[in-house]
This record gives structure tokens, C-alpha cells and sequence, in this order.
């Protein structure tokens, strides 16, 4: 299991247009997607602030999603729009979240990324050094 999350600012004045490309891009992820378990867009206090979360079952359905026609075109527009993001990617806690059996940790899972996929496996590649898994 893999867990994204992303913070972003949008313009102000983009807010509506904004939530009508993220919620046709919640709807082609769902429909499209066999390895995205969650994907939800959360408004923060600040108008124009969102974060979303996002729950994969492991990189590769990650690269999945960032590499899939629905994902370039609907975030293509979107670009436009945001000020700022900033993504991360984690990993559960084990015994703390939400679906216990089956969980595998991100970093036991084999990862294969063909050629199309080799940008965003770069670009989001799995950090190396995380305390969680003993790294410094």
C-alpha cells in the first residue's frame, strides 16, 4: 500500500473550475484505475487550499495513475490553475489504519515501469532514507 497526499493552492478566483477538473479526474481515476483505493480531494480552511489523499496499492498503480491519459489531460488543466502543490508519499502505520489485513508495505512491493512510466517513477520516486524503515 502506498499513501499520497498533496497540498495545493489555487488561484482564488479558479476555485470553481478547479473543482469541477478534480472531480471529473476523481471519476476517471475511479472508473479507470484497478489499483487506486482512495482518492479524495478534501477543502481546507483557507479558500482556494485543498488537500487530497491518496491510496494506492502499491507504487507502480501510483505511477499508474500519474502516467494515464485521464490523469495528463484533466491535471494538464488544472496546472493552470494551482499556485503551489506539494506531494509525499508514506506509507501506513501498521495497526493504525484502516485495512489491516493484506497490508504490504511500499517498500516490499516489486516495482516495474515501462517506458511511458519512467518520468513520473523519477519524478515520485520512493525516498530512500525514511525513519520508518530504518533509514536516516
Amino acid at each position: 500500500m502506498l499513501a499520497v497526499t498533496a497540498q495545493l493552492q489555487v488561484r482564488r478566483t479558479a476555485i470553481a473550475e478547479f473543482e469541477v477538473l478534480a472531480a471529473a479526474l476523481w471519476q476517471q481515476s475511479h472508473a479507470n484505475e484497478p489499483g487506486l483505493r482512495r482518492y479524495e480531494y478534501i477543502r481546507r480552511a483557507d479558500p482556494g487550499s485543498y488537500l487530497v489523499l491518496m491510496l494506492f496499492d502499491n507504487h507502480e498503480a501510483f505511477i499508474t495513475h500519474q502516467a494515464s491519459d485521464h490523469h495528463a489531460e484533466l491535471a494538464g488543466q488544472m496546472r493552470e490553475l494551482i499556485v503551489s502543490i506539494e506531494v509525499e508519499l508514506g506509507d501506513p502505520i501498521d495497526g493504525a489504519f484502516g485495512e489491516p489485513d493484506g497490508l504490504v508495505r511500499s517498500d516490499q512491493q516489486p516495482v516495474i515501469h515501462p517506458a511511458r512510466r519512467t518520468a513520473y517513477a523519477a519524478r515520485y520516486a520512493m525516498p530512500a532514507a525514511i525513519w520508518w524503515r530504518g533509514g536516516t
